[in-house]
């Protein structure tokens, strides 16, 4: 007989239970499968035209969540935890003096509430920067992650492929993840300012 490792995928659990109850597999305790919760947001018409709009993410998240063989945790009221912005800002200013900017964003807000319930693995997103308006906005939201047992914030860029892993676990990590939505930030502060150099048509 073979001993296994503490773990096993979902996929593979039917096969294997079958193995042990013949005596070839020994020693199988299964954990239970990753859970998640999925953020989506979508910011401009130039996404929507590349394919990475509104319906593209809200079809195409679910999936390769269950592709990796995680679940989607439940929300308080039962329902699945994704957390649909639509198309709601992260540059434009709620005018509050905290300067969190999560008034003009109430799916956020009612997102970060609701960690202490859902107690996800992962958070899953298109990109990094599609949660954040600026890099406090960040930091809050890495701390209450972080305060909820949250390992880390996982991205598809092209709603596609293997899935790319932040995790902000130790403090070197949230430095990493940290930097890259500043850099984040610079970008769209960049971008916006050749928006508005464009002349009038």
């Amino acid at each position: 007989m073979m001993k296994v490792a503490r773990w096993a995928p979902q996929y593979l659990l039917p096969y294997m239970e079958r193995l042990y109850g013949e005596g070839i597999l020994v020693d199988i305790d299964v954990v239970e499968p990753v859970r998640v919760i999925v953020a989506v947001r979508v910011s401009s018409e130039d996404q929507k035209e590349r394919g990475y709009g509104h319906a593209s993410q809200i079809r195409r998240l679910p999936e390769l969540v269950a592709e990796q063989g995680w679940v989607i945790a439940d929300r308080p009221s039962g329902q699945p935890g994704l957390y649909d912005e639509g198309a709601a800002s992260t540059s434009a200013d709620d005018g509050s003096d905290d300067g969190l900017g999560l008034a003009a964003r109430p799916v956020l807000a009612q997102l970060i509430r609701e960690l202490e319930e859902t107690r996800p693995t992962y958070l899953v997103c298109r990109k990094l920067d599609r949660l954040h308006r600026n890099t406090l906005q960040w930091e809050y939201l890495q701390h209450k992650l972080l305060a909820a047992g949250v390992e880390a914030i996982v991205q598809f860029p092209a709603l596609d492929g293997r899935p790319e892993i932040r995790r902000i676990g130790s403090p070197r990590e949230r430095a990493w993840a940290s930097m890259e939505a500043t850099w984040a930030s610079l970008e769209k502060a960049a971008s916006r300012k050749r928006e508005s150099r464009k002349p009038a048509t």
